[in-house]
């Protein structure tokens, strides 16, 4: 089994609109809505590819039961650790006529020193030890000696 770990989800919402009038109401249509992040797209791969995984992610706020149906409507297997502050919101928007995508992305919650205990005390009890745990952070050297203790 492989563990995929997403410290940072995001709703990601596409929207589009024939052409963008700054400064003005723009007039758009939804196009999708998605769940992002790292580990959770490559456990996205992984499924496939036929491969068994589960995505745990930091979640939490009033878009974390959207989040929660999204990954089940695709058939991902996940874990979900509850953080206080809302995951955050990705905006695309494909300008139409010039064929440009323009991103508004959100910045990550803070995670709290008892959220990151919760995700450590969840990897230490996996049962059994993964194969694999992947791992696809930027920011993740700060807590990298804490996951080697770990795993």
């Amino acid at each position: 089994m492989i563990y995929t770990l997403t410290l940072n989800p995001a709703l990601d919402i596409t929207i589009s609109a024939e052409f963008l009038i700054k400064g003005s109401i723009n007039k758009t249509q939804l196009k999708s809505v998605s769940v992002g992040g790292k580990g959770i797209n490559t456990s996205r791969a992984f499924n496939c590819l036929g491969v068994k995984n589960k995505a745990v992610a930091l979640c939490g706020g009033i878009f974390r039961k959207n989040i929660e149906k999204l990954l089940n409507d695709e058939n991902i297997d996940f874990h979900i650790i509850s953080i206080n502050n809302s995951t955050r919101v990705n905006i695309k928007l494909i300008e139409q006529k010039s064929e440009k995508l323009t991103e508004l992305n959100g910045y990550g919650p803070a995670i709290s020193q008892g959220e990151i205990e919760n995700l450590f005390d969840f990897i230490k009890n996996i049962k059994p030890k993964p194969d694999y745990f992947v791992i696809s952070e930027v920011f993740l050297k700060t807590l990298m000696n804490q996951f080697i203790l770990i795993l």
